[in-house]
């Protein structure tokens, strides 16, 4: 039984249930009228309609929140990741083979110097452990001396047991046997060797072999070179980049001494005292290596001077070209920067120290290309040149890198575009994918004027080392980065960052030298091949290894072949895998 009060109990309930609502309506309606008529009358179309939409959508949704700057990072990181990433595929299948090995070089520099620095990290790691926390100027640079000292003897023994010049222990004894390898570059099996019995015609340098039943392209090449050659070439570049960044660390630590600190002309000579003992030591190995070498015309005698030559070029152009903008910036802001080039505390160049520095950068890349157009001199004075280019070059590189890297960090323009400031791993990113780009734009149209014959190979090379370093460092100060604000959230952060360093390396370096630095040399062989071919057709010289391959005598299985494709297909064939008629 239902009360006679029972509705009238519903019904004053509900009236004011409509009177609340109606005065909630009222009162949001007042307060935030003001605010969205001001946006909405200025706007075209209803000023009533517009005012009534924005009022529901403000009530419907709210204010939106911001979101954390963390997630900022994060979304930054992921976005710059998968656009470099896709621009690495667009440069590696460029539809030009030089493109291609400009790119795979770029890929293994930076490869080099971001393991480089990661171990010389973990190895500094170690001695902050194993020594005092508060040490002397002498005594950071008398250690970093020592160990440039160790890792120059490093380097010295492995180039010496890989290419074999003092023993045949760690490389093979035959190097100018020739196999025949796999051609195809789409098979998982591509460079490996392949059984003499199964290559059809054995005459040429390249055939036709049967692997399982299908034929595969095949050529002939000197397996055990290219191995050495790589094996040679891959830990010489790593080290050698250690070797320069332990120099970098001992001319920091000179130029941070009292009497050198003092102003930019004394950190200026301690660049050069610098210099002056790298020399020395330099020249001490090379008179102990032609002392103990018998005969210098032997090929891995020449490969292992090569080697040296070229790590000792790199050692000199990082570590001096690193110091000598250390000067600079001294110069221009009054500020010297600590022994990694970070500013501690930050204090803001300005934009007129930030394009002085661009400008002596600039000024040291044209000096380089000049350099490069001067007519070959005597081998001692050609040493000197390419010394003084290769460091004039990387001026450029670190110039460039620091300039754009500061613009960065003190423009507003990101603040403004995002509403927040970003954090120094996302500002690293930002001024790595911009140098990338701009760097892979000027190599390409450096490229263009070389194939228009308006340019030195010389010329194209020397820009081509610079903005593979100048790439690889821009990087290497992200992964830098992003390793120790991962280190910085654990409970022991040297120990977890030398934890970090170690399975990088690990799992960075073998896959560089087996896939990449193995790309660059196919690579380069391909790029001889094809200047050698230009340089006969261009004098006119007949192709004699054609003609031989072409009179060469047929195997009976080659004569059945070809009877069965004339009767079928009323062609005429020859099976040397070159070509088809």
């Amino acid at each position: 039984h239902i009360s006679p009060a029972w509705p009238t109990m519903t019904t004053m309930t509900k009236s004011r249930s409509l009177h609340f609502c109606r005065w909630l309506c009222f009162i949001l309606i007042s307060v935030q009228v003001p605010a969205v008529f001001a946006q909405a009358r200025d706007a075209e179309g209803h000023p009533v309609r517009d005012v009534i939409g924005a009022i529901a959508a403000h009530l419907l949704h709210g204010e939106e929140d911001k979101p954390p700057q963390r997630d900022v990072g994060i979304a930054c990181m992921l976005l710059g990741s998968v656009a470099f990433v896709m621009l690495l595929f667009y440069v590696v299948n460029w539809p030009d083979d030089d493109i291609r090995l400009y790119a795979w070089t770029i890929i293994s520099t930076t490869l080099s110097i971001f393991t480089a620095v990661l171990s010389f990290s973990g190895v500094r790691v170690l001695c902050d452990i194993w020594m005092p926390e508060e040490i002397s100027h002498h005594f950071e640079c008398a250690r970093g001396y020592a160990l440039f000292i160790v890792c120059f003897a490093v380097l010295q023994l492995e180039a010496k047991l890989m290419s074999g010049a003092y023993c045949v222990c760690c490389c093979p004894r035959d190097l100018e046997e020739e196999t025949w390898v796999v051609a195809d570059a789409m098979r998982a099996d591509h460079g490996q060797a392949v059984q003499e019995k199964q290559v059809r015609t054995r005459s040429g340098h390249r055939s036709i072999a049967f692997i399982e039943g299908v034929e595969v392209f095949v050529e002939k090449r000197r397996l055990a070179m290219e191995r050495t050659m790589m094996n040679l070439s891959a830990w010489s570049q790593l080290l050698a980049h250690f070797c320069g960044f332990a120099a970098i660390e001992a001319g920091g630590a000179l130029q941070h001494m009292e009497w050198f600190a003092s102003g930019p002309t004394t950190a200026f000579i301690a660049v050069v005292i610098n210099q002056v003992s790298i020399g020395i030591l330099f020249r001490l190995m090379d008179l102990f290596r032609m002392y103990t070498v018998t005969n210098e015309t032997d090929e891995r005698v020449v490969m292992l001077n090569e080697e040296i030559k070229e790590a000792e070029n790199d050692i000199v152009s990082l570590a001096s070209s690193f110091l000598m903008v250390q000067v600079f910036r001294f110069g221009f802001t009054g500020h010297m920067p600590n022994v990694e080039g970070h500013e501690e505390p930050y204090v803001p160049m300005g934009i007129t120290a930030m394009s002085l520095l661009f400008v002596v950068g600039c000024v040291g890349l044209l000096s380089s290309v000049l350099i490069s157009c001067l007519p070959e001199v005597s081998s001692r004075a050609q040493w000197l040149l390419e010394k003084f280019q290769n460091i004039l070059g990387m001026i450029f590189a670190w110039s460039t890198l620091w300039s754009v890297s500061m613009f960065v960090r003190e423009t507003e323009t990101f603040t403004k575009i995002l509403h927040t400031s970003l954090y120094p791993n996302e500002r690293h990113l930002v001024a790595a994918l911009f140098l990338s780009m701009c760097s892979l734009a000027v190599i390409r149209v450096l490229d263009i004027i070389q194939d228009m014959g308006a340019s030195s190979p010389r010329i194209l090379q020397s820009m081509i080392n610079v903005f593979s370093v100048l790439i690889g460092l821009s990087w290497e100060i992200c992964f830098e980065g992003g390793l120790t604000e991962l280190a910085e959230e654990t409970s022991n952060p040297n120990r977890m960052k030398l934890m970090f360093t170690v399975g990088a390396v690990a799992i960075v370096v073998p896959a560089w030298r087996m896939y990449v630095v193995k790309r660059v040399v196919d690579l380069k062989n391909k790029a001889k091949e094809r200047m050698e071919a230009k340089r006969k057709i261009a004098s006119g010289e007949t192709p004699e290894a054609m003609q031989m391959l072409w009179l060469a005598p047929k195997t009976e299985e080659e004569m059945l072949l070809a009877e069965q494709t004339q009767d079928s297909a009323q062609k005429s064939y020859r099976s040397s895998g070159c070509a088809f008629q």
